[in-house]
């Protein structure tokens, strides 16, 4: 009787950034994404996914990158020596770039729209916050 060797993979050798191709995935996912946006402000007509109107490249690429998020998320989680830790280097991560995104919003981005809409900065920062609410749930 002869036996046959099986081949396992176990999870850390698929976390391994030398053996893997979360890079390419990566890339090929945010080519899809790319590729979805000119289909479309390109005026190529209707992006459909295998036939089906209601699915397209950019939203499979979105739902791709949630799920690989997720593996390399846990592999994050299962390196870290606690949960605390795991959330504490989740939140280095993350807060940064937020506060960064909400400071130049805020400081740029806003004056500018304003300054187009009304001519003046004056009362840029006495503005009601829910007459901009409205706005942006009325696009």
């Amino acid at each position: 009787m002869a036996f046959h060797k099986i081949n396992t993979i176990y999870l850390n050798d698929a976390f391994d950034p030398k053996s893997n191709n979360f890079s390419f995935m990566r890339f090929a996912l945010a080519s899809l994404v790319v590729f979805s946006h000119c289909h479309t402000l390109g005026g190529f007509g209707s992006e459909e996914l295998f036939g089906n109107p209601q699915e397209t490249y950019g939203g499979f690429a979105v739902i791709s990158f949630f799920i690989l998020s997720g593996f390399l998320i846990n592999r994050s989680y299962t390196t870290t020596s606690s949960v605390w830790r795991f959330l504490w280097h989740r939140i280095l991560r993350i807060f940064p770039g937020y506060w960064a995104c909400l400071l130049i919003t805020v400081l740029i981005f806003a004056p500018l729209i304003y300054l187009f809409e009304n001519g003046h900065l004056n009362g840029y920062f006495q503005t009601q916050i829910s007459r901009w609410v409205g706005k942006f749930i009325s696009m």
